[in-house]
């Protein structure tokens, strides 16, 4: 690290200083001579992350080899030790979804600053680009961009078809849940009933809870989960779309297949949020089309999900996700506060357009096979 380069936001935000970066850039060249070391440009909220590429060898941009590319690189990161990524969910990640999720190993622990520790860990770099950086930003898709996304959705639905075949069923399925989110399930989900801002979401908050405690959850699989599906963290062919790999790990858990169908929901639009009403979550003119794409890809390589009651299981598992992901904010990886108008309104806008609360939308329950709150158990 130079002189003339201006900190990383991490370091900031946590109170360290120059030296506590050089400190991290000396630890990187110890354990990977051969490599030239810099910043990574997409940069995580709770990390610092160097990308290590060999030394000699020549960058390689042409989309056509993207591949090539990522084998000369190493993604390093640093992480405080309450944002350690849990390197056996990590790892566990790359033997279920290989090749389409990092390979990780931890290479130890640093004390920077007044005693402060970080988790180090070096991962492989996934192919491609963010899709946030592809994702259009207009309400209505053109029709080559409209293939391209069918395309895109086709591939990830592969990936939830992994998730359901590397999963096991539990009956009840509330024990399997043992990381950070699912023991706290239920009182989570208690907490939203209690203090969500309207009285519509605390309802289908109640609803949510009320299912879940009756077992509803017993029908689908428990998986290993990716904790923050979103188009960030999904990597594509930045020409056709198909998709590369996910990364980002550290909040992964074994919840119920269908939690990450939140995702699914980002993927249909994307957050207005230069509007007089305030933020928004506007869905494409075609989002029918590529939900539709998703599922009936989906259903092809799970039949299960034919059936009414597996399917209402999956949606229940959905809502789960959408509340979970949504209904907490992150206040530096804390995730215990409900999400409130004044301080939280784009995750407001995320939980009414997701469960079908924002009036200006369509529910679109006829192609989601929609989970009823009101469906006995």
């Amino acid at each position: 690290m130079s002189a003339a380069e201006e900190l990383p936001s991490f370091f900031r935000r946590n109170g360290l200083h120059t030296q506590d970066a050089k400190t991290c850039y000396a630890f990187a060249a110890e354990r990977f001579p051969s490599q030239s070391k810099q910043s990574s440009a997409q940069q995580g909220g709770c990390s610092f992350t160097l990308v290590a590429e060999e030394l000699g060898c020549e960058r390689v941009d042409r989309a056509t080899e993207q591949d090539d590319a990522a084998d000369d690189k190493t993604i390093i990161q640093f992480r405080l030790l309450k944002h350690a990524i849990p390197v056996n969910m990590a790892q566990a990640a790359s033997r279920i979804y290989s090749p389409l999720a990092p390979k990780t190993r931890e290479l130890g622990q640093i004390t920077v600053g007044n005693g402060v520790f970080l988790q180090a860990c070096a991962m492989s770099c996934i192919p491609g680009e963010r899709f946030s950086d592809l994702q259009p930003r207009t309400p209505d898709l053109d029709a080559s961009t409209l293939e391209r996304y069918k395309v895109f959705l086709r591939h990830v639905s592969t990936f939830f078809a992994k998730n359901w075949h590397a999963g096991q069923k539990y009956s009840p399925a509330l024990p399997a849940f043992t990381g950070r989110v699912g023991r706290s399930l239920l009182f989570r989900l208690g907490s939203l009933e209690r203090h969500l801002p309207s009285e519509a979401l605390r309802q289908r908050a109640r609803q949510t809870r009320d299912a879940v405690a009756a077992g509803a959850l017993d029908l689908v699989p428990v998986v290993l989960t990716h904790g923050d599906f979103i188009p960030s963290n999904i990597h594509v062919d930045k020409v056709c779309w198909t998709v590369k790999g996910f990364v980002d790990w550290a909040e992964a858990e074994y919840l119920s297949t269908g939690n990450c169908l939140y995702g699914i929901e980002h993927l249909l639009g994307y957050m207005e949020v230069e509007d007089a009403r305030g933020p928004r979550f506007v869905y494409y003119k075609q989002a029918e089309q590529l939900r539709k794409a998703f599922w009936t890809a989906y259903e092809q390589q799970v039949p299960e999900l034919a059936e009414s009651e597996i399917r209402a299981s999956m949606m229940l598992a959905r809502d789960v996700g959408i509340f979970l992901w949504h209904g907490f904010a992150w206040d530096g990886g804390n995730i215990d506060r409900v999400v409130n108008p004044e301080d939280d309104a784009e995750e407001l806008a995320y939980l009414e357009a997701f469960l079908g609360l924002d009036s200006a939308l369509a529910r679109h329950d006829s192609v989601m096979g929609g989970y009823s709150p009101s469906l006995s158990v």
